[in-house]
């Protein structure tokens, strides 16, 4: 699962097909690896900003003096908020050329993608903040239009079906 995550990580084309197991653990993956930043993310800012967190109306509250941890949890914290943004760059192209490897599986062409992206930064513009679409994005349109429609039963012109899908296709309809 892991592997199969880094190689759709590397891979930069949006030729060819990908299959509903590489789709839906590329998400799974992203979304474990999001937690554990924003975790770590969270740990550093309670640490070096000291933060104050009232767990019972969950309102976070910096206080007025500070005394400050010092300068290399700061750097470390900040390092931290960098890498995890360019990890969900990286992690949004790899997805968009996933979805649209994955809309070549199930035979529709990869404008579709393009059309539905646009309809999106629409909606962000618009309506909402450019975070809650990018969450709509991944969540609802991800996992749930593209991660559990069918895949073409045979070859089309963006490649050949995988044979281990095409087997548990068969098994399925002869269950």
């Amino acid at each position: 699962m892991i592997t199969s995550f880094v190689k759709t990580m590397c891979d930069f084309s949006f030729r060819g097909r990908s299959t509903k197991k590489e789709f839906l653990s590329f998400f799974a993956i992203w979304l474990l690896i999001s937690i554990m930043f924003l975790t770590v993310i969270m740990a550093l800012a309670i640490t070096v900003l000291e933060l104050k967190i009232n767990t019972v109306s969950g309102d976070i509250s910096i206080p007025h003096k500070m005394r400050t941890a010092g300068v290399l949890p700061f750097i470390l914290m900040m390092t931290t908020i960098c890498a995890y943004v360019i990890f969900n760059v990286w992690a949004f192209i790899s997805a968009s050329l996933l979805s649209i490897r994955r809309l070549h599986d199930m035979n529709y062409s990869g404008v579709c993608y393009w059309v539905w992206m646009s309809a999106l930064l629409l909606f962000c513009v618009s309506e909402t903040s450019i975070l809650t679409a990018i969450l709509l994005y991944f969540l609802i349109g991800g996992l749930f239009a593209l991660g559990y429609a069918k895949s073409f039963p045979s070859h089309n012109k963006y490649g050949k079906v995988d044979v281990d899908e095409l087997l548990l296709n068969l098994e399925k309809q002869n269950g």
